[in-house]
């Protein structure tokens, strides 16, 4: 019984994280129109570069963070310009299948030619579990629930009371009209990007921590 109620409560927890990775996949979706299947490629590259800066490299956590920001955004602006925006106007049959390339070919590729592909172990949160009545969870799950709960309202808190916010909503629901109102529809579009790319390092930093860093995240 004991059992069922850790794995109850972690799934519960996991569950958090993944909403907060999801929210990526929907916003670039409701943006863009393009069903990102990247999304789980990109953030196993991503989990891999937090690991290297961490483990390898031995950098602060607080510099090895502000470069996987740095990192998760150029990436998300480079998909955006140089893959993604030439292909408007396309079918989605023709992004479905870019992504689905991206996703299970060349990032995960890359981040095997990098770092190898073996599973590492990161250590950012504290080692350890606690029990609350007759329940035991680790402290990475409990944090990690924690910070992806904090993530997942403040996005959603700048998508519904910020000026951006409200823009891309509107071109969510039509970005031919937002155009017509002036709206800059392809810079809403390279931000949709950004975010779902810093919701994946996020993630990457989560589930790295949570679960040995591999290519199976």
């Amino acid at each position: 019984m004991d059992t069922f109620l850790r794995a109850f409560t972690e799934g519960i927890l996991l569950g958090g994280v993944y909403a907060l990775i999801a929210l990526g996949v929907v916003m670039v979706f409701k943006a863009s129109k393009v069903f990102n299947l990247a999304h789980g490629g990109i953030l196993m590259f991503l989990s891999y570069l937090t690991w290297w800066l961490l483990e390898p490299k031995g950098l602060p956590l607080g510099l090895a963070l502000l470069i996987l920001i740095l990192v998760a955004a150029l990436l998300g602006l480079t998909l955006d310009r140089f893959i993604f925006r030439p292909l408007i106007g396309q079918s989605m049959l023709v992004t479905f299948i870019i992504t689905l390339v991206l996703g299970f070919t060349v990032i995960p590729g890359l981040a095997m030619l990098f770092w190898g592909g073996r599973p590492q172990v990161m250590h950012i949160f504290p080692s350890g579990s606690m029990t609350l009545g007759p329940v035991t969870f680790s402290y990475t799950f409990l944090l990690s629930f924690i910070i992806a709960t904090a993530m997942f309202l403040i996005f959603v808190f700048y998508f519904r009371y910020t000026k951006t916010g409200l823009l891309m909503r509107c071109v969510s629901e039509d970005n031919l009209i937002s155009q017509s109102l002036g709206i800059n529809v392809k810079w809403i579009f390279a931000l949709s990007w950004v975010i779902g790319c810093l919701s994946a390092s996020i993630g990457a930093i989560l589930l790295g921590s949570m679960f040995a860093v591999n290519s199976d995240l």
